[in-house]
Formats: C-alpha cells, structure tokens, sequence
C-alpha cells in the first residue's frame, strides 16, 4: 500500500533488489494499491519512489492570493462563513446566508441594502441599452420578461407582448404607450367637509363632519357627512365642500347624489320635492338644490335648515 494515491504506474518508479522494475509491466497502481506481476520474496530488497505526482492534499497560504483557470468542488464551497454558500447536499446557493432557503438565497445584511443589482449597462452611463431580467416557468418554457430601457420599466409575457409599463407618465397597460391614458395617480384619503355660507357662515358649529374619498387617474369618488349642531348666524345660499377641485373643462358639469334630514318643515328641502346637489367646472363646492314645483330649483339656504339639520353627498367626479 502506498503513502499517497498516484494516477497510473509512470508516476512513481518501483525497485527490486536495486533493480527498476518495468511500469504497467512489473507492475500497476489503483490508487494507494500497488499490485506485483510477479512474486515478491520478504528478503528482497523493495522501494519506491514518487515521481512529484502523488495525488494529495495541500493548505494553501491563507496570506496568499489563489489564482487558477478552473476548478472542482467535491463538498460545500463556504466563503467567509456567510458571504457565499454552495451547499452540495440541496444544491442550493445563498449569497449572505450560510443556509439558503431556496436554489438561489440572497440575503442583505444591513436595514435598505440593495439584495439584487442586474446590469447591462454600456459605455459610461446607465440605462443607454435595455436591461432584460427573464423570468422562465418550470420546464414548459412559459417566460416573462422585465424590461429596463431608459426611465421605464416593462413586463412583457411570451411573446413580447408589453402587459404592463412604468414611464415618467405613470402606468399603461397592454401595450399602450399614450401618455394621455397613463394611470398617474391612486390615493385614498380622509378629509373634512364643511358648510360655506355666500354671506358667511357666522357661529354656525358641527356635530359631526366625515369625509373620505378614493383618487384613481383624474377621477375622484367620495362620500361627506355634516350635522349642525347650532345654526347660529349663518346666511345666505349653503354648499358643501369637496375633496379636490373639479376639472375647469368647459360644461363639465357634475351632479351628485343628496340626502338631508331635519330641514325646516314647510320649506323647499322638507321632502316633498326632488333634490340633487350639483358642481360646475373649477369648483370645490357641492350645491345643494330642489325643484321648485313651477320647472326651476332653489338653493339651500339658511332658511332651510335648523340645529341637528345633518346632510349627505356622494359621487364621483373628474379632476
């Protein structure tokens, strides 16, 4: 048995009695085995000798630096305890992580770090050429791609077909690329409404006032609640305050739906009449109106409502 594994019988020289013995013929190697074609006495006088191949293992410097073309890894590949983990057993690689969770596990070590950073960028800047990230399923061939050009971003499927894109003008989808159908805005939000007076609203005070209202592109719906605690001087025509401003297109006139409770009995809000409440183009106010039985409408007015009066409006309208 040999010290050390050899490769094939010309890596070491085999001597008998001072004689050399003839490789592959005299003998053969497996290994650390050292087999004998012919019978060996225990009175001669037998050596070896290593021609520098024998296959070991050695301890590189660790004050060094390693520089080779390629390499095999029988076992798991650990670098700097947690920086880079190729475990064998899963097959699974972990960058930041001594124990992957998944075939590929990145894992940042600090609170906001960057995990992932895909570049393809050319010449000196970045965003010059397309930076494509390709999502492939199972073994079915089905991908998708994320598309990085410029200041946009694009999820195409297979295809090449464009179902979602990010731009400087906001969101489009399937493939549109019109700014003017971009979705640029979505907020959802509380705020409180209120009575405006057109001769002054006075020592009027609430009981309550809730307002709440979704913003999706340049379209706002939104739903308002105002009680009146006491009316005191409040005069003139009454209305209701919006959320956002309606869009200054001419005869962009909306209307809203209306409902108000404990108005002055005998007065044009009482409910014996059709109401609605309406806004004109560039305007935050709601104006509370009910037909007047001889083809017009009245404005709410302070006449119209007491203490505990409360109202609602709802509906949805441009910006």
């Amino acid at each position: 048995t040999l010290d050390n594994a050899v490769g094939n019988p010309q890596e070491i020289e085999v001597f008998v009695n001072n004689v050399r013995q003839e490789p592959g013929v005299a003998y053969t190697v497996s290994g650390t085995a050292l087999t004998m074609t012919g019978s060996i006495a225990s009175t001669d006088d037998f050596y070896v000798v290593f021609q520098g191949k024998a296959i070991q293992t050695a301890t590189h410097p660790s004050d060094r630096a390693l520089t080779a073309t390629e390499g095999t890894f029988t076992g798991d590949l650990t670098v700097n305890t947690s920086n880079l983990k190729v475990d064998t057993s899963t097959g699974r690689v972990g960058v930041g992580t001594n124990s992957p969770q998944s075939l590929t596990h990145f894992k940042g070590t600090s609170s906001g770090e960057n995990i992932l950073h895909l570049d393809n960028s050319a010449g000196s800047g970045h965003g010059d050429t397309n930076n494509n990230v390709r999502v492939v399923s199972g073994n079915n061939g089905y991908w998708a791609n994320l598309v990085i050009a410029g200041q946009q971003l694009e999820f195409k499927v297979q295809g090449g077909t464009s179902m979602l894109r990010v731009d400087s003008d906001g969101v489009k989808f399937f493939g549109d690329t019109a700014s003017a159908n971009a979705l640029d805005d979505y907020e959802e939000g509380t705020y409180t409404p209120a009575i405006s007076a057109t001769d002054g609203i006075g020592t009027l005070t609430y009981s309550a006032q809730v307002g709440r209202y979704t913003k999706v592109g340049n379209r706002v719906s939104f739903n308002a609640y105002v009680s009146i605690a006491n009316k005191g001087t409040v005069a003139g025509s009454l209305r209701i305050t919006l959320p956002f401003t309606v869009k200054n297109v001419a005869n962009n006139n909306t209307v809203f739906s209306w409902w108000i409770n404990s108005a002055v009995s005998g007065q044009r809000f009482d409910g014996d009449t059709m109401q609605f409440c309406f806004a004109s183009p560039n305007s935050s106010i709601a104006l509370p109106y009910g037909s007047n039985g001889s083809g017009g409408v009245d404005l709410l007015n302070a006449a119209h409502v007491q203490n505990g009066t409360d109202m609602m409006v709802g509906g949805t309208y441009e910006v």
